[in-house]
């Protein structure tokens, strides 16, 4: 998950989002923004995903029925939010909500597209 002040890159496999040192000077420079005060972020995740929570490393987790979800915080080596998933429809709903409050927030998803570019299922 990305943050950025405008549209993003066309792709998330765009190789400007890696943030390796191997590709500095390589490829354009990262347009991600950080996504600003570790509480807020939190709380937003807090709202839309039921029993998530967070450990002293600043990890969250959330576990119901067969459904999963590890949330791995930016930090000083990547300025995105890495997700570990099990359920994709149940995590697609979650993120689709997360998304509808934080437009500036885009989800990579599958075969190179952003969450909000795939069709969300009929309910």
């Amino acid at each position: 998950m990305y943050r950025f002040d405008g549209p993003p890159p066309a792709t998330p496999d765009d190789p400007c989002l890696d943030d390796s040192p191997y590709l500095t000077g390589l490829v354009p420079e990262n347009p991600s923004l950080p996504f600003g005060p570790v509480a807020e972020t939190r709380a937003v995740f807090e709202r839309h995903v039921p029993g998530i929570r967070w450990n002293d490393r600043g990890n969250g987790f959330a576990r119901q029925g067969g459904f999963q979800m590890h949330v791995l915080m930016p930090s000083r080596d990547h300025g995105y939010i890495s997700l570990a998933l099990d359920d994709y429809g149940t995590a697609a709903r979650y993120l689709r909500a997360i998304e509808a409050e934080r437009p500036d927030w885009y989800t990579s998803w599958f075969d190179g597209q952003w969450l909000r570019q795939t069709p969300a299922p009929e309910e």
